[in-house]
């Protein structure tokens, strides 16, 4: 069963927008000096933890001097943006990512209410640059599982707030795990069933719910939502076949009269990714088409990895062909599933073939690893957006990164540079300044002396 794309949480904002939680481990006062130099007004949150190299709530001190940034700066001057990021964006991102307990027990306590009045203050004066800010104080409020905060959600959430943004389902992602209040937020919900985007977060929320063995009747299982799934069945799916996804994963929890009709438009559907939840729905409800259906997929390196997923989940294991479990294929198929996620191509390529593969030293984990590089090509426009075409790395981690190789045409050059991309990434001292091909090939010679190289490359 799909959630959106996959279980999301609020990490995929800050990671996406901000770049700045996380880092080489710092001073704990670093961050409080930061936020005592914001409270006296001496620049913006952003600037004066930019060279902050740990920026995670740690301790009750930073917690209660956050919360007393809160308290004496005014909703205008958390507003105020540096390069596209404002303080509030900050701050919510601090809230999500507090991690010491007694920390978040101060944020719990004295710096939700703080938030809570943001909130109220921000949604009559919304606007392009704070509909991003409104949604995620939703999710810290849901997040924090707090009564209040959960009120505010399904009060923001019956009043329709910017019911058409793509960020709602986001605000729902919190109820998922262990949260008290989330089947009584759904079943609030049900009787007047939102519009657009915060329907769909309805929808996923009570579908993974579900699916984990909870106890009450979908949202969706009534005339109005059955006629709301029904027109996302029959819709193109072009923009994001993830909705469609989305509501077939409703279908077996549901006891209305038209899901069997729903069931078969769903198990036709050309797209299959909709096919594939198709089957993962069948098979729940005992249908055998299901697993024929998705046994189908699992053979197709485009759509391989979720049907695996599905048959695993589903207690098919044992039933998944050989053939779609040797090394070479799970690396095409494991690819292609990289390069569907939004934040990197969107969807599968129309080709995936391996260009060389190799058991060796890998410098970024200094231990023996099956290492592939695999040529990409999908030659479709829109609408699953501009074609691409390239050489990607596969091994402990994937990459695929096509403006790195633009001049590379040496298959070990080619390793070299995702060797050297790796390291940088971990900020490893063996690769000092600019990462280049030539710096990582040395080091990947270093560590395999007896080198093939090959008398061609691509």
């Amino acid at each position: 069963m799909v959630l959106g794309d996959s279980i999301r949480h609020a990490a995929m904002f800050v990671l996406g927008l901000l770049a700045f939680v996380g880092g080489a481990s710092g001073a704990e006062t670093d961050l409080n000096a930061a936020l005592q130099q914001a409270l006296e007004g001496r620049g913006h949150l952003g600037k004066l933890l930019e060279h902050v190299p740990e920026r995670t709530i740690q301790t009750t001190e930073s917690a209660t001097r956050l919360v007393s940034l809160l308290e004496k700066t005014s909703l205008e001057d958390l507003l105020v943006e540096v390069e596209g990021v404002s303080q509030l964006d900050i701050v919510i991102t601090l809230f999500q990512e507090a991690q010491d307990a007694a920390a978040i027990g101060i944020l719990t306590r004295q710096g939700i209410p703080h938030l809570y009045r943001l909130s109220n203050e921000l949604q009559p004066q919304l606007s392009k640059s704070s509909e991003r800010e409104f949604l995620f104080l939703l999710q810290v409020f849901a997040g924090y599982k707090t009564r209040a905060g959960s009120l505010r959600v399904l009060r923001a959430a019956r009043e329709g707030v910017l019911e058409d943004h793509p960020l709602w389902p986001y605000v729902f992602d919190p109820f998922l795990f262990d949260h008290n209040d989330a089947v009584r937020i759904l079943q609030e919900l049900t009787k007047d069933l939102p519009q657009g985007q915060i329907g769909r977060g309805v929808l996923d929320c009570a579908n993974a719910l579900l699916a984990e063995g909870g106890g009450f009747e979908h949202p969706f299982d009534q005339d109005s939502g059955v006629d709301r799934l029904a027109s996302w069945l029959n819709g193109s799916g072009d923009d994001d076949v993830s909705e469609i996804q989305s509501a077939v994963a409703a279908l077996p929890f549901l006891k209305h009269a038209k899901r069997a009709e729903l069931l078969e438009v769903a198990f036709h559907h050309p797209h299959p990714l909709v096919k594939a939840e198709a089957g993962w729905a069948l098979e729940r409800l005992g249908d055998s088409r299901g697993r024929n259906l998705l046994l189908r997929i699992s053979k197709d390196v485009r759509y391989s990895w979720i049907a695996r997923r599905y048959l695993k989940e589903l207690g098919q294991s044992k039933s998944i062909p050989k053939e779609v479990l040797t090394p070479a294929f799970l690396a095409r198929a494991d690819l292609c599933q990289f390069l569907s996620h939004p934040a990197e191509n969107g969807r599968p390529p129309d080709q995936v073939k391996i260009l060389d593969a190799r058991s060796i030293q890998w410098p970024p984990t200094r231990r023996k690893e099956n290492v592939w590089l695999i040529q990409v090509i999908d030659d479709a426009e829109s609408p699953g957006g501009p074609a691409y075409k390239g050489i990607a790395f596969v091994g402990p981690r994937i990459s695929y990164q096509p403006e790195m190789l633009k001049d590379v045409t040496e298959i070990e050059q080619m390793y070299g540079a995702y060797c050297a991309w790796e390291l940088a990434q971990n900020a490893d001292p063996r690769i000092a300044g600019q990462p280049t091909p030539e710096k990582g090939w040395l080091l990947i010679k270093s560590a395999n002396p007896k080198w093939r190289r090959l008398k061609r490359s691509p």
